[in-house]
């Protein structure tokens, strides 16, 4: 082959290289339990949707952990099939490996007792009926200041104990936020909440 040719084919070759599409990462979802925590595992027509429970922080933070196994699919009752509200001190917001959002909760009348909320991506969350919601929340937290009064509802959800930034001794959260917007505080900081940070596990 003459040398023009040859060079020619690397040329083409080269470009081909430089064409070609990069690969982009697989959005990160979660998988322990991850049916429960976006409201769409085999039991979750038994959430009491209709039926919100006001309480507080405090209160979540003193309900026991069920003993025994928790299933990858299906709720423990009757904390997992109760939508909680709650009013609360936005204090820190992160950003999991698995694409949620990581609210830490303090309450109002004791700032040391804090509580975990998690928004998912409503991406990892298609076969949700709650996947709006959890796009909304999000974009809901957008405009809320760091140590602004905030309601949050949210299912009851037992995590595993992995010492979580702001976890509840029994490792209640709720889990997923189904509705969160803020409400009038005065003296609370107007600064954004960051939601680049990594949450540690």
């Amino acid at each position: 082959m003459p040398v023009q040719s040859i060079v020619l084919v690397a040329v083409l070759c080269g470009a081909v290289l430089v064409a070609a599409p990069v690969p982009v990462p697989a959005q990160r979802c979660g998988v322990s339990r991850w049916p429960v925590k976006i409201w769409s595992d085999l039991t979750a027509d038994s959430v009491r949707a209709d039926s919100v429970v006001s309480t507080s922080i405090a209160a979540l933070r003193a309900m026991p952990r069920p003993t025994g196994r928790f299933e990858q699919r299906v709720r423990r009752g009757p904390i997992e099939h109760t939508v909680y509200r709650v009013r609360a001190r936005l204090a820190q917001v992160l950003t999991e490996d698995d694409s949620d959002v990581h609210l830490i909760l303090r309450d109002p009348e004791d700032p040391s007792l804090t509580l975990v909320a998690e928004i998912p991506d409503s991406v990892c969350a298609l076969t949700s009926r709650a996947a709006s919601a959890f796009a909304e929340a999000r974009r809901q937290l957008r405009r809320m200041p760091r140590g602004g009064l905030v309601e949050v509802e949210g299912i009851g959800f037992f995590d595993f104990l992995h010492g979580q930034r702001g976890m509840a001794p029994s490792g209640l959260e709720l889990h997923p936020v189904l509705s969160l917007r803020p409400l009038r505080s005065e003296g609370s900081d107007a600064a954004p909440p960051s939601t680049v940070r990594r949450a540690p596990r």
